[in-house]
This record gives structure tokens, sequence and C-alpha cells, in this order.
């Protein structure tokens, strides 16, 4: 299955890919730092829902960022932390491209296969694909407000 969603945010690209590339602490909310000899490994808190809110813990593992000449691409897999949930491991890669001087188009582009064979297939088509695609859209819009806020609290006079 495939989802993509993204944001703009007004703040030039290199600056976001700056803070994004500084450290996953600036963007990733929700986290807790864990070394991995195959990358960096982060504990961060996914979830949906406003009233009824689902929330898993998912290991989150960054790939080194890759630049290109329009835009940067950090490759990032997301998996869940405890065995036999339905959130499916994610593969994904974040885009940061410019708009224009001042803003930045920031994507989420992500890939997964439902668990549980046949059965997590039928669940995807009835509604957990619209879970996961929520859960990327909350993901990435956390991990804006992140760079928002961080970008705010590094301009000089805040």
């Amino acid at each position: 299955m495939f989802i993509r969603y993204f944001i703009e945010l007004p703040i030039p690209a290199d600056r976001v890919e700056q803070m994004v590339r500084k450290s996953p602490t600036t963007w990733i909310p929700g986290l807790a730092d864990e070394a991995s000899t195959h990358g960096e490994q982060l504990l961060a808190k996914v979830g949906v829902g406003d009233r009824v809110r689902l929330a898993h813990r998912v290991i989150v593992e960054l790939g080194e960022p890759l630049r290109f000449r329009a835009r940067t691409v950090v490759p990032l897999r997301w998996w869940p932390a405890t065995a036999g949930a339905l959130l499916p491991a994610l593969d994904a890669d974040i885009e940061i491209g410019s708009l224009t001087p001042a803003s930045t188009h920031l994507s989420m582009s992500a890939r997964y296969e439902p668990p549980m064979g046949r059965l997590g297939s039928s669940l995807d088509e009835a509604f957990l694909h619209r879970v996961a695609e929520a859960t990327v859209k909350h993901f990435l819009d956390g991990v804006g407000t992140t760079i928002m806020v961080a970008a705010a609290a590094s301009t000089p006079g805040h």
C-alpha cells in the first residue's frame, strides 16, 4: 500500500534541511534516543484520533540523508515496538524541497504491507488504510510543528 502526504512550511528549505540533518530530536516528536549499528533508532509515538486515541509506540530508524539538486530525501523505517500489533512496518522517505526562497515543501511517501496476511488485507481495505493515512498525516504534521517551533526559537529576538 502507498501513502503520500505533504505540508508547506514558511521556512527556507536550507534551514529545514539543517534542522533535519542536525539531530532527529529536533524534528521527531515524542522520541527517546537509542543507538543502533545500522543507524539511529528512535522511539516515537504514532497514533490517530482525538476522542478515541489509538496510539502505538514505534521504533523509527533513519537512513543517511540523500542530497539531490532540488531536494533532500531522508529514508525512514518504522515498525511496532511490540509484537502482534495491527500497525504495520512502514518504509518511507521524508522529502525536503524548496517551493520559494522562503518556503519549503515537506512530504512523506510511505509504503507498507498489511500485517496478518489475507485477514490483514481485508481489514486494510475496510479501515486500516485510512488509519495508516491518518497516522502518516499526524506524524508529518508533528514533524512540521516541531520544526516551526525550533525555527522560531532559533530566530534572533525570540
